[in-house]
């Protein structure tokens, strides 16, 4: 009977893991008046990086069509408080979906 239900257990756990895989992000990028507007707004960094690096960053709009973002897949603090700093809550003009989750590549480039 232990068995039985350890096998459901995990069946159920299966399941889960793949519905919620099944969700997949939106690729922002695909967007380019989106992009020319996170563009302007993460121009003229206050710091700078050795090397260019691209970092994901997850976003939603809620429903004042404003960007929040989740995550910003980076260990670099700095890039990711400014990044944060930059775009959290910003009043987009492009209508994106509301509620729906979109990752976005970052460039920083190198000086």
């Amino acid at each position: 009977m232990q068995t039985i239900r350890s096998i459901f257990l995990i069946s159920v756990f299966i399941v889960s893991i793949a519905s919620v895989e099944a969700h997949t992000a939106l690729a922002a990028e695909d967007n380019p008046t989106l992009k020319e507007e996170i563009t302007k707004l993460l121009q003229n960094p206050d710091f700078s990086v050795s090397k260019d690096t691209t970092v994901k960053v997850h976003l939603m709009v809620n429903n004042n069509n404003e960007l929040v973002i989740l995550s910003v897949d980076t260990e670099k603090e700095p890039i990711e408080y400014f990044i944060k700093g930059r775009l959290n809550y910003r009043k987009m003009k492009n209508v994106l979906k509301k509620g729906e989750l979109y990752i976005l590549p970052v460039t920083i480039t190198s000086e």
